[in-house]
């Protein structure tokens, strides 16, 4: 079995856009290195607004690459809501947020020059009791936060909620804070500017001054469950077509609803959808079910294919199969698995494949 290095790339958190590609270390002369070519150099760019078309009070995007723990580009859109970013061609994740807006997600295979243009969604509809959680932090003169503190902000009226500052270190010039529910954050109505958390989500900052009460009018935010409008262009056909069903079956699908789009996609199409139906309802299949998809996912896509890696479950159910399929399945899974590790050009495909291969070489004691 043929191991497959990972090699890891990532950039601290800051508010300038930062770029992470991943690079070969080579020991060779001057003259050598003089006669190896510059990596290819793929872009991705975009223009993104608010819900109504308007621009954003602030976005951010966060780019990760198959394969690799942090993120290869993130930063702030500019004031159009506008990045531009130089990658290495590969598989990568595009984060894609906004103040007051829900965050976009989409695997992207980037070749040669991929965009995306549109308005971002807005937040689902929320019930607020009497009272909402805060997260909060104080900031000195130098925007450095300090411990985080949890509060609670009081209903005054049907939209308002009255949040009670406690008393401020004495270093202390503004606070940052978020509403919290559920485990879920989000930007406040009240802010003199904000921040990116770096995890989709965005700060409220506002000026201490003199306040002792933050006065919070929830009427302030968007109206709610706006979905996104983003276009994609410069996206191979296909796999564009198959990242669009993910998305779809997973926010509306059933299995049985989804299957017969996959039969009648034309043959080019076909496996894409097969892929795009494991990725999403592969798990929970019936056994025979999923082994006859796994098998025909194996006779049908290479296991050199790039774009493997946008289908990111994919692996659950060929994890299930390897333990319970029949052995005619399971070695042509296991030999198509090893093609994957040795041959596939994206890093983090490869990993994701290399992994069943070791568990299944450590129980029978064999890993090497």
């Amino acid at each position: 079995m043929a191991l497959v290095g990972l090699a890891l790339a990532g950039c601290e958190p800051r508010r300038q856009p930062t770029t992470r590609a991943p690079v070969e270390e080579v020991t060779r002369t001057a003259d050598a290195a003089a006669s190896v070519p510059a990596p290819a150099r793929a872009l991705l760019r975009g223009a993104i607004r608010a819900h109504d078309g308007s621009p954003l009070r602030l976005g951010h995007y966060r780019i990760m690459r198959n394969g690799f723990l942090e993120a290869t580009a993130s930063g702030d859109l500019d004031a159009q809501g506008g990045f531009r970013i130089a990658l290495e061609p590969g598989i990568y994740q595009i984060e894609l947020s906004g103040v007051d807006h829900v965050r976009a997600f989409r695997g992207v295979w980037v070749q040669d020059e991929v965009g995306v243009t549109g308005e971002l969604g807005t937040m689902k509809t929320i019930e607020h009791g009497e009272t909402i959680s805060i997260r909060a932090q104080f900031l000195d003169a130098a925007g450095k936060p300090m411990p985080q503190v949890l509060l609670e902000a009081a209903r005054t009226d049907s939209s308002r909620y009255r949040l009670a500052l406690p008393a401020a270190p004495a270093e202390a010039v503004a606070l940052r804070y978020q509403l919290r529910k559920g485990g879920h954050t989000w930007n406040g109505p009240l802010a003199d500017r904000w921040q990116s958390d770096d995890g989709g989500d965005f700060w409220s900052i506002v000026e201490l001054g003199e306040r002792t009460a933050l006065e919070l009018d929830l009427s302030g935010l968007p109206p709610p469950d706006r979905e996104a409008r983003l276009q994609w262009t410069g996206e191979d056909p296909s796999s564009a077509a198959a990242t669009e069903a993910v998305a779809r079956w997973r926010k509306h699908g059933a299995a049985e609803r989804a299957w017969p789009e996959v039969e009648a996609a034309p043959p080019r199409l076909h496996r894409w959808l097969l892929l795009a139906y494991l990725d999403v309802f592969g798990a929970k299949l019936p056994k025979a079910e999923r082994i006859a998809a796994v098998a025909e996912l194996i006779d049908s896509v290479p296991p050199d294919d790039p774009r493997l890696g946008l289908f990111r479950s994919l692996e659950g159910p060929v994890w299930l199969t390897l333990e319970d399929g029949e052995p005619a399945v399971v070695n042509g899974l296991l030999a198509w698995l090893e093609r994957r590790a040795a041959e596939n050009p994206d890093p983090g495909d490869r990993l994701m494949a290399l992994m069943p291969l070791l568990v299944r070489a450590d129980k029978r004691g064999d890993a090497s």
